[in-house]
């Protein structure tokens, strides 16, 4: 329960079930939605989950968890790109990207 992360030093057996599956329902959210959009199979998914964890921006593009490495300055092309392509806009609201902000101007 949510009161008890501060009662207790460690985990309780119910704690430790409830956050455990709020973790395995992230991971297969993420595992779905990744598959789908990017063609994969759960067992190549699961590889790279598995042996990489961690991935550099380079094996993003390598392993097709991306399809392009940009700065943020760039967004506004890329956006472009894929909506001449009717792809983009799918995902995702165009002029959220554009005018909401992401991130911070200094990075």
């Amino acid at each position: 329960s949510a009161v008890e992360s501060f009662s207790r030093e460690d985990f309780s057996d119910a704690d430790r079930e409830q956050r455990q599956k709020l973790v395995d329902d992230n991971f297969s959210l993420a595992q779905r939605d990744i598959c789908e959009a990017r063609k994969f199979s759960t067992s190549y998914f699961n590889e790279l989950v598995d042996s990489n964890g961690i991935f550099l921006p380079d094996d993003a593009i390598k392993y097709k968890l991306a399809d392009t490495l940009a700065r943020w300055s760039d967004i506004s092309e890329i956006i472009n790109k894929y909506e001449k392509e009717n792809i983009f806009s799918l995902f995702i609201s165009t002029s959220f990207l554009l005018y909401s902000d992401l991130c911070t101007r200094t990075w």
